[in-house]
């Protein structure tokens, strides 16, 4: 590939050379302090730079240090993809929260990884995130979080002015509403797996029920267990169950909202529920307030009496209430 008008090719790397306000200025193309290799992808890269450059010059809003930040040292020839891994390497994260990152980096290194940081597009994330509209909306927004994460970062290290994911919008999701088992249908699936699987079985579903554990909390996965063909957990006792027995398919995480409903109508407060489950009081009420009522309306009333009754130096509520 021979030389673009204004991009010199070295031996050893690549040279822009642009006039700005009357002065000729020639910068060879760095990464982390050492040239970039002439190779053609690096060749076309510079192609678009010094056409970016001369656009803004001719706009009159092209800024020097935006571009070339120490003399040469072309920030913006850093890819997505390392910057990503970067981003991630100075990341504090917990055990869970780095697999959900991991799996963000995944998605966008196909689609955005090879491309440089300065000419990623906001239509470019939208152009990827098309291509999988089976993911969910809490999915996806989850990696352009992360998308987003990592560009700011290179904005705070001067590689980037602005952040090309600040305006991807989030995607609607709504979050699955709890389904409980009535407590028949828990004796009946607990009395099925009791006589048709093994006792392990029965203990298993038991537990989960009466202890409200989160999927990941409970799952503990053999290698048989696993169908590496369909990709997926295969599932031998769950859905037979139910299907013998009758009972509407629910996904075996509702065993943990059927508990937080047990809870609640066996009478306990809201904040103690909300502690067995691991949440805050806000977050339970906001997902369990629809069966905090349940048809105790006339007793929780008679308490409301009672204790005003009890502390009140005037009449009884229930006589100023009949006057």
């Amino acid at each position: 590939m021979g030389n673009a008008r204004g991009v010199e090719i070295r031996e050893s790397g690549i040279r822009l050379s642009f006039a700005h306000r009357g002065e000729r200025i020639r910068r060879t193309l760095l990464v982390e302090g050492k040239a970039i290799a002439p190779t053609p992808a690096n060749i076309k890269y510079a192609i678009r730079l010094l056409a970016e450059i001369k656009l803004k010059i001719r706009a009159g809003n092209f800024v020097m240090r935006e571009y070339f930040p120490e003399g040469g040292t072309v920030a913006a020839g850093t890819t997505v993809a390392h910057q990503l891994d970067h981003w991630l390497s100075v990341k504090v994260a917990e055990n869970s929260t780095l697999a959900g990152y991991l799996s963000a980096i995944k998605f966008w290194k196909p689609f955005i990884g090879e491309k440089q940081v300065s000419a990623l597009k906001h239509s470019d994330i939208l152009r990827a995130i098309k291509t999988r509209p089976d993911l969910s909306g809490k999915t996806v927004n989850n990696y352009v979080s992360a998308l987003r994460s990592a560009m700011d970062l290179a904005v705070l290290d001067k590689l980037l002015t602005e952040n090309p994911v600040a305006a991807v919008p989030s995607a609607k999701w709504q979050r699955e509403p709890p389904d409980p088992f009535d407590r028949e249908e828990v004796e009946q699936i607990i009395d099925y797996a009791r006589a048709n699987f093994a006792p392990t079985v029965a203990n298993l579903i038991a537990f989960r029920f009466f202890s409200g554990l989160r999927t990941s909390e409970m799952v503990a996965l053999r290698w048989h267990s696993i169908d590496w063909n369909k990709k997926r957990f295969r599932n031998p006792f769950w859905v037979p169950m139910l299907k013998a027995l009758g009972i509407r398919y629910r996904p075996p995480n509702h065993m943990r909202h059927t508990y937080a409903t047990m809870l609640l109508m066996a009478g306990a407060t809201p904040a103690y529920a909300a502690k067995q489950m691991g949440h805050s009081a806000e977050m339970f009420l906001s997902v369990y307030s629809k069966w905090l009522d349940d048809g105790q309306g006339d007793i929780e009333q008679a308490k409301l009496e009672s204790f005003i009754g009890q502390n009140s130096p005037g009449t009884p509520l229930k006589k100023q209430r009949s006057r």
